[in-house]
């Protein structure tokens, strides 16, 4: 499961990164969707994709590398245990 969101208020942007973090989500976002949000570490407990092909790059790797996608998803959990 991969954690996708559209643009919404900054502050909402945020508290879902945030809790799909705590639920070891790893999350695929643009810079602005993330816009805000501390600990960001891109390629570690996120990824920032801006352009649609990228995005669409990245999603048919995690599809194919499931390895990567748990890599993420600990990552992001491990953010959230330590810094909230």
């Amino acid at each position: 499961m991969i954690f996708r969101f559209g643009l919404d208020s900054g502050h909402s942007r945020r508290a879902r990164i945030v809790e799909s973090w705590a639920f070891g989500l790893p999350v695929l976002s643009t810079t602005v969707g993330a816009g805000g949000v501390k600990y960001l570490a891109p390629g570690e407990n996120i990824l920032i994709a801006d352009d649609p092909r990228e995005f669409a790059q990245y999603l048919r790797e995690l599809i194919h590398a499931p390895k990567r996608l748990d890599e993420i998803a600990v990552a992001a959990r491990q953010t959230y245990e330590t810094l909230f």
